[in-house]
């Protein structure tokens, strides 16, 4: 409370500034919607936080563990389960397909 009665500059800037840069990412993420989807957005957001977290992992050092593939692959299991649970005959069309053709190479 203090620093804000004593620097109102700084303290109400940044807040201007974290609102307006709030409201730009809220319009692009509802233009992405309005335009393609809600499953690009989807796509186009989990994305950019997966580059955000190699971009960190770059800059930043940080022990790496193997719970972070298992979590990695959690998250592409969900985006598939996700994918196919929309488009499930067609999914289910081109595996049988895949299966037709794979077991026709050992008859």
């Amino acid at each position: 409370m203090f620093y804000s009665s004593w620097h109102p500059l700084p303290t109400y800037g940044y807040a201007l500034l974290f609102s307006i840069l709030g409201y730009l990412g809220i319009d692009v993420v509802l233009s992405l919607i309005k335009e393609y989807g809600a499953l690009i957005c989807v796509t186009v957001t989990t994305c950019r936080k997966v580059i955000t977290i190699v971009l960190s992992f770059t800059f930043f050092s940080k022990p790496f563990v193997f719970d972070y593939v298992w979590s990695g692959l959690i998250v592409i299991l969900g985006i598939y389960l996700n994918v196919y649970s929309r488009n499930q005959t067609a999914f289910n069309a081109k595996i049988s397909s895949y299966t037709n053709s794979l077991l026709s190479l050992f008859r």
